[in-house]
């Protein structure tokens, strides 16, 4: 499984000019060459990656024919879920009209029937519809009211149905460090504690399936590496991202989760 690798066939994607300033720098025309280079790696994003095998091994143990994605950005999870179940309807809404865009035209390329994507704020939309599943990744340090968010994710999935949360850990201190060096305009918060988000989720009336720490000791040292690269040496990036990607696997096999570790999954359920 390669996370993304669908954007490498999209005639026009469009990504950030400076790595340092996601958000805020103007975007540029993603070239042939890095099209390629993800139709054979996916996204080059090892934290993506690991938390794709995560959520991978979440849903094969859990029964549901419609999924919302909260913050789907180019819709890479929506896409991957709707390609392994078919029989399931997958929906994808973000703010940014340019991401659905791609997601779009993922949506159109691949023939994907069951998936469809939508512009908007979750946060200040009516959603009428109720679903079996919401996956909300790394989205919720971006929400001023979180929780008014997950209240209205409560009353959005189906009685029985489940919610899959990522967020930050604000106590690892990889989250510090890429302070110093990635300027992420529209996030909140740093992140929260285990303990948390934890009581945030209970707080909205939701019962607590299943807790995970996203990365260990070795994935976080990955992350750190991958990132200082693509800011300082982003001209090497293409030759160390294959090795990284692929010391990823051993951090998932070793299990050296930490409390400190850089991100926080959480499995939900509806009473």
């Amino acid at each position: 499984m390669q996370l993304g690798r669908e954007i490498g066939y999209i005639e026009k994607v469009f990504i950030p000019s400076d790595l340092r300033d996601p958000e805020g720098s103007p975007l540029r025309l993603m070239t042939q060459l890095e099209k390629l280079y993800i139709r054979f790696l996916g996204v080059p994003d090892t934290i993506k990656q690991q938390q794709a095998r995560e959520i991978s091994s979440i849903l094969a143990n859990l029964e549901f024919s419609s999924i919302l994605d909260i913050g789907c950005g180019q819709g890479y999870f929506a896409a991957m879920i709707a390609k392994k179940y078919s029989h399931c309807n997958v929906k994808g809404i973000d703010i940014n009209q340019n991401k659905v865009n791609i997601g779009n035209q993922v949506k159109k390329k691949f023939g994907l029937r069951n998936l469809t994507f939508e512009q908007g704020d979750f946060c200040s939309d009516v959603i009428s519809d109720k679903y079996d599943l919401v996956i909300m990744l790394q989205v919720i340090e971006h929400i001023e009211d979180d929780t008014l968010l997950l209240e209205k994710i409560r009353r959005t999935i189906k009685k029985g149905g489940h919610l899959i949360v990522t967020g930050p850990n604000s106590e690892s201190p990889i989250i510090n460090w890429e302070k110093n060096n990635v300027t992420i305009e529209s996030h909140v918060r740093d992140g929260y504690t285990t303990s948390e988000l934890i009581q945030k989720i209970l707080k909205a009336g939701f019962t607590i399936k299943q807790v995970k720490q996203l990365s260990g000791m070795i994935g976080q040292t990955i992350e750190k590496t991958e990132t200082n690269i693509k800011i300082n040496l982003p001209f090497l990036f293409p030759i160390a991202y294959p090795f990284l990607y692929y010391l990823s696997f051993l951090d998932d096999y070793l299990k050296l989760k930490v409390e400190t570790s850089s991100g926080i999954l959480i499995v939900a359920g509806t009473p």
